[in-house]
């Protein structure tokens, strides 16, 4: 930027200067470099006469402290990462909505990160990081960040000693189940991301639940692909769960609901299913576990157990945040879901 300068008919141009120092306030307020100082960082006295004019002179220069330079003085950035596998995942945004909206109250903010290797991340500038999963806190991520760490917990077992916040996931089956039994629905199949992954809570507790009514029947009820899932996360929900809808029909299973995996399999096995001939809920009850809000757009509304995901990442954020700040938390945090009851659901006649 230009200035035109007109003494005595002389013109003339002179760049303004736009990189505003500290040493320019302290200047033209008349005070100390140090002064200034104590005023930006409210540490330390300062006459309240000197505050008032070294904070008008900020405002006039539009001095802005370098970011940079405050973070590598105080050695914080206000950042945390927020490693998530699954980008494309409602529930993981919605996490990370929740997430930045306690963080911005205190002064920090998450970034996300899609990929994550352990002594790449110990030279980022972050102050912490929240792993999506147990299945991160092994020992060749967790020794190479030195940086406070907290866990997104779904009840499956570490041996690490780490900081948690959990979902109390087999709760979320439990619901679902008692939902439909106490509807008179006995026969119910489960539509999982892998048959192989009997470790799973969800799985788990369905197994629990179920075996006892169906015996050894019980695994033609379980709809899923073998194998693991693409370890990145790069998992397409939708189409999971209309494979899981082909499993059902194949089999001529005879039961009478479903509960999924998550509200995404829900969907898109009740929108194969019904392309198919397959009225729901008069024909077969469809149950899903997220709560995101998509499924109340979906055809039929979906009935769903909410994993209370606005929640799971306040209290994520507050637990990351307090570890930083030094401030004394629970090392492990668990919250409970609850029932939405909408359309997707009927009660055996």
């Amino acid at each position: 930027m230009y200035r035109e300068l007109r003494h005595y008919g002389h013109v003339s141009t002179r760049k303004a200067k736009t990189n505003i120092t500290r040493k320019d306030v302290a200047e033209k307020a008349g005070v100390s470099g140090a002064v200034v100082s104590r005023v930006l960082n409210n540490s330390g006295y300062v006459a309240e006469e000197k505050r008032k004019r070294v904070l008008k002179v900020i405002k006039e220069l539009g001095y802005n402290p370098n970011p940079v330079a405050v973070s590598l003085k105080k050695n914080r950035t206000r950042q945390i990462l927020y490693y998530v596998r699954d980008l494309g995942n409602y529930y993981y945004m919605e996490m990370y909505r929740a997430m930045n909206q306690y963080a911005f109250s205190k002064n920090y903010i998450f970034i996300l990160a899609g990929f994550i290797d352990g002594n790449k991340v110990s030279g980022l500038m972050v102050d912490g990081v929240l792993l999506p999963s147990e299945d991160m806190a092994v020992p060749e991520i967790l020794e190479s960040l030195r940086v406070p760490v907290a866990l997104v917990g779904y009840e499956r077992d570490t041996p690490a000693d780490i900081s948690r916040i959990d979902i109390s996931v087999g709760e979320t089956m439990t619901l679902a189940l008692d939902y439909l039994r106490d509807l008179g629905h006995e026969k119910i199949a489960f539509a999982c991301l892998s048959i192989e992954d009997k470790n799973e809570p969800r799985y788990k507790e369905y197994l629990k639940w179920m075996s006892s009514r169906l015996g050894n029947e019980v695994d033609r009820y379980i709809l899923g692909s073998p194998g693991e899932h693409d370890s990145m996360g790069n998992l397409n929900y939708f189409e999971i769960g209309k494979a899981c809808a082909r499993n059902f029909l194949e089999r001529k299973l005879d039961a009478t609901a479903v509960v999924c995996f998550n509200d995404d399999m829900a969907i898109g096995l009740m929108s194969f299913i019904q392309q198919e001939g397959v009225k729901i809920p008069d024909q077969l009850s469809v149950v899903g576990i997220d709560g995101h809000q998509g499924g109340a757009y979906s055809s039929p509304p979906l009935t769903t157990v909410s994993m209370e995901m606005e929640q799971h990442g306040r209290e994520c954020a507050r637990m990351i945040i307090d570890k930083i700040d030094g401030v004394e938390t629970a090392e492990q945090v668990v919250i409970h879901p609850k029932l939405i009851i909408r359309n997707s659901v009927a009660r055996m006649s």
